[in-house]
């Protein structure tokens, strides 16, 4: 049984991709960007351990989704059990989007067949580490070294617009009250 170690899971979001979407966020990133708007998912420890089947029944019993957007974390550390899940999820003609913080040119120029075999089933990634200091206002984007690949034709046509929105967040609350802001928030939303 192939497993992926999840950070959290929000069944519906209209700010990490193209439509209404599931956003996975994985656990655990090597790379460890200063400033890092979700520092909590660094550590590579096991959080929830979720198999692929059950991951993928949860996404596919959420009605009216586009497709799914995984975040993290650094997706890229758990992409041989990411790409078992996108290749049902494609065959059931959801999108995928991934973000990364590894360069487009160190995911595209690797012998990693994990690697490959996910960047082959993602329609949209948003590559490159967050740098603090570049940080913009771009949608899906937090700072402006990070670069949007249309890695197949499913959104092409919303290439222009992609490339020049501004980012926006969603806030859920949940029934006990806690608050996961999802989304590229500016940083009004860190100073007081």
């Amino acid at each position: 049984m192939t497993t992926i170690n999840l950070h959290n899971f929000i069944a519906r979001s209209t700010e990490n991709g193209p439509g209404v979407r599931a956003v996975i966020w994985v656990q655990g990133c090597s790379l460890h960007c200063p400033g890092c708007f979700n520092p909590d998912t660094h550590d590579q420890t096991i959080r929830q351990l979720v198999s692929v089947e059950a991951l993928a029944e949860r996404i596919l019993s959420v009605s009216e989704i586009e497709g799914i957007t995984i975040s993290g974390g650094e997706p890229f550390l758990q992409a041989a059990a990411l790409a078992e899940l996108c290749r049902g999820l494609h065959e059931r003609n959801l999108g995928i989007v991934v973000f990364s913080g590894f360069t487009f040119e160190q995911l595209t120029q690797t012998d990693n067949t994990n690697w490959k075999a996910l960047l082959g089933l993602t329609d949209l990634l948003i590559a490159g580490p967050f740098v603090q200091e570049l940080r913009c206002d771009l949608a899906l984007r937090g700072s402006q070294n990070q670069t949007l690949h249309f890695l197949s034709e499913r959104y092409l046509a919303l290439k222009t617009r992609l490339e020049h929105d501004s980012n926006s967040v969603e806030l859920f609350i949940d029934a006990s009250g806690h608050i996961t802001v999802t989304g590229f928030p500016g940083q009004e939303w860190f100073t007081a």
